[in-house]
């Protein structure tokens, strides 16, 4: 409902260059890149792994976003096909909604998410600037989750 009024300017592609071989056994970034469509109303979201085809039992993908408000949001995509959005909010993650699952080719995962459902779930505007940052994750069954690798590796990349 609220996707209709979300603009997020021209359209942009960010793409980021992790180094490889920084994730341990973990799923190791080698890229990743954030798209705005042309009309505003989505993001396309990906990461290429240079150890991987898919992920392993027991680790993710995830996806955060930073809005100018200071909101921060999760898309999470797990190995056991789980995937779903969530806002930090008095510092913890607060699940959300389910999310639509991604698409595999070769090495690299990416996903389509509308715009006007990140600013519904964080209740701020999510453009015109969106940080983003995308990680990876083993031992996400269990309470001792490591984080593998990030791209970038601190902070946040403007979209």
């Amino acid at each position: 409902m609220a996707s209709a009024g979300v603009k997020a300017g021209p359209p942009s592609n960010l793409t980021i260059q992790d180094p490889v071989g920084d994730a341990g056994s973990g799923p190791d970034i080698s890229a990743a890149s954030a798209t705005t469509s042309a009309d505003g109303s989505a993001i396309t979201v990906s990461v290429t792994l240079a150890n991987r085809t898919s992920l392993g039992d027991g680790e993710s993908i995830q996806f955060f976003f930073r809005t100018d408000g200071g909101g921060v949001l999760n898309v999470a995509y797990f190995s056991d096909g789980e995937s779903y959005l969530s806002v930090y909010t008095n510092g913890s993650y607060e699940t959300i909604h389910d999310v639509p699952t991604g698409t595999w080719s070769n090495s690299t995962f990416s996903t389509t998410l509308a715009l006007g459902d990140l600013q519904s779930a964080v209740h701020q505007p999510v453009t015109p600037e969106l940080g983003f940052q995308a990680g990876t994750f083993t031992n996400v069954t269990t309470n001792s989750a490591s984080d593998a690798d990030r791209a970038p590796d601190a902070g946040y990349a403007l979209v």
